[in-house]
């Protein structure tokens, strides 16, 4: 039996759970029907089970060869804990630093760095030139490494 689901599936593994299938329904098996050949009926299911398998088998290769990458294939990996909390206290800070900075320091730099607006743009979104506009983001910017660099120490 074994011999014969390898042949089919050509994997251990596949051969193993439809072995175990096989034993589990004929466990369950009740008896109603008479069988005429014991032989016969084994294979006929261990036939079905690795037809089953192998449409399945079809059925995954298919939904994950369309294109779309699977969880395993895109996710990133995570950086240690430690190194996530430096990460966390070190925004935190930047976040105390953008909250002592002028409204409008704080929102040319936010435009600028943040949304990647040019100083043009930026400076005729809050109003200002775009020479003011990049002076108060480099203001901004200096205030910044000025403050994280007060907090590390």
């Amino acid at each position: 039996m074994q011999g014969f689901l390898m042949k089919r599936l050509r994997s251990a593994e596949d051969t193993d759970d439809i072995l175990q299938e096989i034993y589990l329904r004929i466990e369950k098996f009740t008896g109603e029907e008479d069988i005429m050949n014991s032989r016969a009926f084994v294979y006929r299911i261990a036939n079905n089970l690795a037809i089953d398998r192998m449409r399945q088998r079809t059925r995954h290769r298919n939904h994950h060869s369309d294109g779309e990458d699977t969880c395993a294939d895109i996710a990133a990996p995570l950086p240690p804990a430690d190194q996530i909390i430096y990460d966390r206290s070190r925004l935190k800070f930047l976040q105390e630093a953008l909250g002592k900075l002028s409204e409008k320091q704080r929102a040319c730099f936010i435009l600028h760095r943040c949304d990647k607006m040019t100083y043009k743009e930026v400076g005729q979104k809050v109003g200002l030139s775009e020479s003011m506009a990049k002076k108060h983001v480099i203001k901004a910017l200096a205030h910044c490494r000025k403050y994280m660099r007060k907090i590390e120490g």
